[in-house]
């Protein structure tokens, strides 16, 4: 599921781009009444697959920008290096696991912390963004949970572009 991959996408996508931080905070706290609402209370780290499930999101998602053109260049020199591999791996996975609901705890640095002085663009973000909305499609999760991975992805937007 591309989010911009079309002219009237392409206005939508720029109505989010446009919001401001107090702005969108106030949307993703209405949605997630209602899909608290909606969802019988269902925490998004359950919609995700608990650890188990958000570990295989994101080992597609890697395995995504590693092979996406437009992103592939800052995640590739990973493969060089093991380690470093794995702790951003496993930073990933607790990152969002944490982020979603779940117990595990992010002990990482902060998204403003970990983004400075990479200059990534916008459309480095979006691609990145692409990539995970096709895994979770990949992964057939449903429109709500997508829509919840989406809103936190721009509530993290300021903290990684441009900084």
């Amino acid at each position: 599921m591309k989010i911009c991959n079309n002219k009237r996408k392409k206005e939508s996508c720029n109505f989010w781009l446009r919001l401001s931080p107090i702005q969108f905070a106030f949307i993703i706290l209405k949605h997630n009444r209602f899909i608290m609402e909606a969802d019988n209370n269902t925490s998004l780290y359950d919609r995700l697959g608990k650890l188990e499930g958000i570990t295989a999101l994101v080992d597609d998602i890697i395995d995504a920008h590693m092979n996406n053109p437009v992103v592939k260049a800052r995640f590739l020199p990973l493969k060089d290096d093991p380690v470093h591999f794995e702790e951003v791996r496993l930073h990933l996975i607790t990152f969002l696991a944490s982020g979603s609901g779940g117990p595990e705890a992010y002990t990482g640095k902060d998204m403003l912390t970990a983004h400075r002085g990479m200059n990534i663009s916008e459309a480095e973000y979006m691609n990145v963004v692409d990539d995970i909305l096709s895994v979770l499609d990949k992964h057939g999760k449903d429109e709500e949970t997508k829509k919840d991975i989406l809103a936190i992805a721009y509530s993290l937007k300021e903290q990684m572009i441009r900084v």
